[in-house]
């Protein structure tokens, strides 16, 4: 079973790169799973500076970065870990696709998704 929709997500990559950069928030999971790893984390806002679709397998990944001029250190992440306003131009977009994907991982993992999509 594919994850992922491909015609609706490489639209929304291209309409993603055209909106760069992109304010969000990380998920307090990225947050800890980050501070895990011994990285310095401050405030959850961060900048999205570009997208990549690494296939159905990886979904759509960023590279973030504080939102400081002064940021030096870039992190790639999966975009279902961000949160994009719903008052940013594509953020009923990327919520959506956010849902799907984390809906059909649930599914192919036996995990009731409406559990881990609340968290959406």
């Amino acid at each position: 079973m594919m994850i992922d929709n491909q015609e609706q997500v490489h639209t929304l990559v291209e309409r993603m790169q055209a909106a760069l950069p992109i304010a969000a928030t990380m998920t307090s999971g990225l947050v800890r799973g980050l501070r895990d790893q011994g990285k310095s984390v401050g405030k959850r806002d961060v900048l999205i500076h570009s997208v990549m679709y690494l296939g159905d397998e990886g979904g759509i990944m960023c590279s973030i970065t504080a939102p400081s001029p002064k940021a030096k250190e870039v992190v790639l992440v999966s975009l279902t870990h961000l949160r994009v306003s719903l008052k940013h131009p594509l953020g009923a977009e990327i919520r959506a696709y956010q849902q799907a994907r984390v809906d059909k991982l649930a599914r192919q993992h036996g995990v009731v998704s409406s559990t881990i999509t609340r968290r959406l």
